[in-house]
């Protein structure tokens, strides 16, 4: 995932996703492609919410994620709860 989305360079061959290569692509490219990468571990920003370490993933296409962010609390309601 990290390779796909961008964060790890691809040193060999090239990275596709639906027949469109990624590898070269700066991440508002990558964003565009409906690809995104949620980092799993909980060190990466544990002094904000959770509202705001979402904030942060998506303020190159904030648009999507006002229209998006009933949908995903309702995918994941755990979030609503802890968004302050």
């Amino acid at each position: 995932m990290k390779t796909l989305v961008g964060v790890l360079k691809v040193t060999e061959e090239e990275i596709a996703f639906l027949n469109k290569p990624t590898n070269g692509l700066k991440p508002n490219k990558i964003i565009r492609r409906e690809i995104d990468y949620l980092p799993q571990e909980k060190n990466i920003f544990p002094d904000l919410t959770v509202m705001e370490n979402l904030e942060m993933g998506v303020f190159i296409s904030s648009n999507f994620f006002r229209e998006e962010l009933n949908n995903i609390f309702k995918m994941l309601p755990v979030l609503e709860e802890r968004k302050a």
